[in-house]
């Protein structure tokens, strides 16, 4: 019989009486590495925090039934006992230091990939850079690794690489679960895979699809973002060199590169929130950028409330009813925006979007923490939105960008067009 490191029996798990997870029962085995997916709102986060011993410890609103064991504890127990490392969605919270080099002193790790940023402070890091930093400070001292959603944060040029460093982690007797998304990325390297949906659950075989990003050719009418000779350096170091790059009105392109690249730093010299140090940025239109984390914009108590208050604000006719039924928003319409998933949060900012009437929207990282049926939805309002708009995605999900009709990449610093990764 397998011995289960983690394991549960009959758990439900709700929240204010409401039933997010109805009487999942598994087994991972020691020595193991298993995904957690679903779609977005399914619960995988939850589950999550509930084998970290989070839930309900930490977030009292929520209330279990059933059995879960952690090592053979109760999950609080282990966590208390160091046993668990949970790393989540929005890693920034929790370092202990100020700068990569006193992170690695205290963890007492040598971290190859870091090496080249070790004089940086940690704020200076790109999101994929601080969740590698964190994943290999778990893996100093804890038994079972839980991961949420590291494919949104870790581009897939390394992630071969920390997969590879899980794997030999979990030869010792360890555990590694992982909450994702994109399962076509991680099935190689999984020895089980539950799947949540709703209050459904089973534990299932590889079931993927790629469908092309539909695309048509573009009525070419005219230039709308021109960069020349751009170039810019934080604190002398270089990030963006010497870069030329013309997009057509209604076009749909991507600009792929891996973590740390400069892709968020391009983004934002086109909205003009960055300033070069030498070049011209010229843009003809107004512009909507969607940063990665888009929930921090939030202001008002429901999500209904929120597309009206940026249709106010850009003075648009769009129709509400409308843009929530194209961006699956419906049945969410009263819900405070903060609540939210991870998921149906990038959702809404979408939405935003399209209700504000910008002729130029600029997407930071769209995939992050969106479920497969989510992204196939994605690049259906993608598709829909070029009728009339000009949008440029910056993306590590390899797969996404490249399904685009102009793609991009974007290396050491400088920027090149091209058709295949």
């Amino acid at each position: 019989m397998t011995k289960c490191a983690v394991m549960a029996e009959n758990l439900t798990i709700r929240i204010n009486n409401t039933s997010i997870i109805a009487n999942l029962s598994f087994c991972i085995p020691y020595s193991s590495i298993t995904l957690i997916s679903g779609p977005s709102g399914s619960g995988k986060t939850t589950l999550l925090k509930t084998i970290a011993g989070l839930i309900p410890v930490v977030y009292s609103r929520y209330s279990i039934s059933g059995r879960i064991k952690t090592l053979g504890l109760k999950p609080p127990q282990a966590l208390m006992r160091g046993l668990v490392s949970y790393i989540p969605q929005d890693p920034l919270s929790f370092f202990i230091s100020a700068s990569v080099k006193s992170e690695l002193r205290f963890i007492k790790q040598n971290i190859p990939l870091l090496q080249p940023v070790q004089s940086k402070l940690i704020h200076e890091l790109s999101d994929g850079q601080k969740y590698h930093l964190l994943i290999f400070s778990a893996l100093s001292k804890a038994k079972v690794i839980l991961l949420d959603e590291p494919t949104s944060h870790i581009d897939p040029w390394i992630l071969q690489e920390i997969m590879h460093q899980l794997e030999r982690f979990c030869d010792n007797n360890r555990v590694v679960i992982i909450v994702d998304h994109r399962v076509s990325l991680l099935k190689k390297y999984v020895d089980q895979h539950i799947i949540l949906k709703g209050n459904a659950w089973k534990i299932a075989n590889w079931r993927i699809k790629s469908p092309l990003f539909p695309e048509t050719n573009n009525d070419t009418t005219g230039e709308v973002i021109t960069l020349r000779n751009v170039s810019v350096s934080f604190n002398g170091n270089p990030v963006l060199k010497n870069i030329n790059l013309n997009v057509i009105e209604k076009t749909l392109a991507s600009i792929i590169g891996k973590n740390g690249s400069g892709k968020t730093t391009l983004l934002r010299v086109i909205a003009g929130l960055e300033k070069p140090i030498k070049g011209e940025v010229n843009v003809c239109g107004r512009i909507f950028y969607i940063p990665q984390s888009p929930v921090y914009w939030f202001s008002t108590n429901t999500v209904e409330d929120e597309i009206k208050l940026f249709r106010r604000l850009w003075n648009t006719d769009i129709s509400v009813k409308q843009t929530l039924e194209i961006f699956g928003l419906k049945h969410l319409i009263k819900r405070n925006p903060y609540a939210l998933s991870v998921g149906e949060a990038r959702r809404l900012s979408l939405a935003l979007a399209y209700v504000s009437g910008a002729d130029i929207i600029l997407v930071d990282e769209p995939t992050l923490g969106i479920d497969e049926e989510s992204k196939e939805t994605l690049k259906t309002v993608l598709s829909m939105m070029r009728a009339n708009r000009t949008i440029v995605v910056v993306t590590h999900d390899i797969a996404f960008g490249s399904s685009f009709a102009k793609v991009y990449r974007l290396r050491e610093g400088r920027i090149e067009c091209y058709e295949y990764l």
